[in-house]
This record gives C-alpha cells, sequence and structure tokens, in this order.
C-alpha cells in the first residue's frame, strides 16, 4: 500500500449512485495513513464509475468503471463519519460536510 490517497465521495446521497464525479487528492497533507488503513471498509459495488479508471484502450486515466486501485488491489470505501476529523485542508472540509453514511472510495496510488 503506498501513502498517497486519492478520495471519491459518491454522487448525490452517497447511497443510491454508484459513481464519484469528485478526486480529492491528499498528495502533500500529513495524514495518518494507518488510521485510514484500519478504517471499516467494503469493496465497491461491480459497476463503480470514477474519473480514475483504467484498461487497456486509453492512456491516460478516464471516467469508466473503476475496481481496483493503481496497485491492482480491491477498490474499496468507508463511510464519511470514519474520515471526520481525520483529512485536513480544503479535502477534509469538503469531507465535513458530507452526511455520515456518505460513502467515499479510498484510491491508493
Amino acid at each position: 500500500m503506498s501513502t498517497n490517497l486519492r478520495l471519491l465521495p459518491y454522487y448525490g446521497d452517497g447511497v443510491s449512485c454508484n459513481c464519484s464525479l469528485a478526486v480529492l487528492p491528499l498528495d502533500g497533507y500529513i495524514v495518518s495513513w494507518k488510521t485510514i488503513e484500519e478504517l471499516p471498509s467494503l469493496e465497491v459495488d461491480e459497476g463503480f464509475l470514477s474519473y480514475l479508471s483504467r484498461d487497456d484502450q486509453y492512456e491516460e486515466s478516464h471516467i469508466g468503471i473503476t475496481r481496483e486501485t493503481a496497485y491492482g488491489e480491491p477498490l474499496e470505501y468507508t463511510l464519511a463519519k470514519h474520515l471526520k476529523g481525520l483529512i485536513p485542508g480544503p479535502p477534509g472540509a469538503f469531507i465535513n460536510e458530507l452526511d455520515d453514511g456518505h460513502k467515499v472510495a479510498l484510491f491508493w496510488h
């Protein structure tokens, strides 16, 4: 597991929609990676869409089905309530405004 993380908050209410239209990079922020790794998490649903999709058809990241991290590990999500107070700066402010039950995918890279 690397020490760079991008948060992918689910779109809409974070429950009924299975995609993320936002990418919150945490590069350069001081974050307890171990604490985040230990948060309760589940694998994203099979059709999860994000801007970080990669496949053999495109060289660059693009919107598409995203089931794995950059290292081929299963992409997982946690709930916003678990991240509140752990994330600094503007990404943290964004997370703090989400409902506690809002899903946030953890894209390690």
